[in-house]
């Protein structure tokens, strides 16, 4: 929604003085639905954003992630033997990674979590070397080895 020659006042957190900008989607962002549909909020792009924009050390975005790259969820969730507790290590949500697990077609994934995963899947798989798998992932790849084998010798895979 453009507002043609109007402009607003923002004194949010990203100016040091409030400053009048023009009323155009560039600059501010406009309600959708309700009373108050195709009126400006009272902050610019840039305050609203404002929080996100301080913290440096994380990535900011989204990627699309497919099938060949959700092979490091799936490790970490049979290391740490289950969702709960991947979830619990990597800090994210539980429904999250189920929903990664789920995926078969490409999934937009935010870059934070995508990077949580792997530096948990990191720290996991040091872990491992230093004090053995756990009984749960050496099930898991015994039954991959059987899996092989019996793959082998019917099918000649």
């Amino acid at each position: 929604m453009i507002w043609p020659g109007q402009t607003k006042l923002c004194s949010g957190p990203s100016h040091a003085e409030p400053v009048l900008l023009p009323l155009t989607s560039d600059h501010f962002y406009f309600n959708k639905t309700g009373r108050r549909a195709g009126r400006p909020l009272s902050r610019c792009k840039t305050c609203s954003n404002w929080e996100k924009l301080q913290t440096k050390n994380e990535p900011h975005g989204i990627v699309m992630i497919g099938s060949a790259e959700l092979h490091p969820v799936r490790e970490l969730v049979e290391r740490c033997a289950g969702v709960r507790p991947a979830a619990r290590r990597a800090g994210i949500n539980r429904k999250t990674l189920k929903i990664l697990l789920r995926a078969s077609d490409p999934i937009p994934v935010r870059k934070v979590t995508m990077q949580r995963i792997l530096s948990t899947l990191l720290e996991q798989r040091q872990y491992d070397r230093e004090h053995g798998v756990s009984e749960h992932y050496l099930a898991v790849l015994q039954h991959r080895a059987l899996m092989d084998g019996k793959l082998k010798s019917e099918y000649g895979i």
